[in-house]
């Protein structure tokens, strides 16, 4: 793409990563080493329009990461099936040139190991697609050290019990994450693992039961025994 004034340039991946975009450009130093620069901003989106969250920002200044390229990183990553390059400012009479533009993947690359289907010969039936819907939003918020709870840029991207009770039990059936769930559950565990709601503490109880009766793993409950008491007390 050859750029010579303002504008926007929206690509559409055609399919939801969890991760950032970023895109190259062999002669954008030029333009930025001139008199008056422009002003390059990008932001993304999971449609068709840049996406703002809370207080997350709707665009953000296109940083340069190494050689020609250039990014934008927000919140560790969102979920992207559009990115925008916003050009402002732009007063040079010479030209720039985008030469690639990407997504950048930044989940845990898991397989299936279990899966879905009402197997009635036909298409897919309603639950089959609610199912691998279920399955693939899990498959997105895996990270290589927990699980997270959500794609958008709203400050709290971290791994609670809450949000976590579901996405750990699927995890385990279907993609088989034991030791990450392992190690979700004790990253969880303690009075700050439930943010201090009485029902996530609860939550946090039965991924512990759903654990060991997933991989028979007794010591998970002799670890956490007292800790198992003390929360089941709370909630009598």
């Amino acid at each position: 793409v050859t750029v010579g004034g303002n504008g926007d340039l929206a690509v559409d991946f055609g399919a939801e990563c969890a991760g950032w975009i970023e895109f190259e450009s062999p002669d954008l130093h030029l333009r930025l080493a001139d008199a008056a620069p422009p002003t390059l901003l990008m932001s993304l989106s999971e449609y068709d329009a840049p996406g703002f969250y809370n207080t997350g920002p709707k665009t953000s200044v296109a940083v340069h990461v190494r050689e020609h390229t250039y990014s934008l990183r927000l919140n560790s990553y969102e979920g992207v099936q559009y990115g925008f390059l916003h050009v402002r400012n732009f007063t040079s009479k010479a030209t720039f040139h985008v030469t690639a533009f990407r997504q950048i993947c930044q989940i845990l690359p898991v397989n299936y190991q279990g899966g879905f289907s009402t197997n009635n010969g036909l298409s897919p039936s309603l639950l089959d697609r609610v199912w691998w819907s279920g399955a693939y939003t899990v498959k997105v918020n895996v990270e290589a050290q927990f699980f997270n709870s959500v794609l958008v840029d709203r400050g709290d991207r971290i791994s609670w019990t809450g949000d976590a009770h579901l996405t750990q039990k699927l995890a385990l059936y279907v993609f088989g994450l034991d030791d990450l769930v392992r190690q979700n559950i004790e990253r969880t565990s303690g009075p700050g693992g439930y943010n201090g709601i009485p029902t996530y503490a609860l939550y946090w109880v039965l991924s512990v039961v759903d654990y060991f009766w997933c991989t028979g793993d007794s010591s998970v409950l002799i670890v956490h025994h007292d800790e198992l008491k003390r929360k089941l007390r709370a909630a009598l």
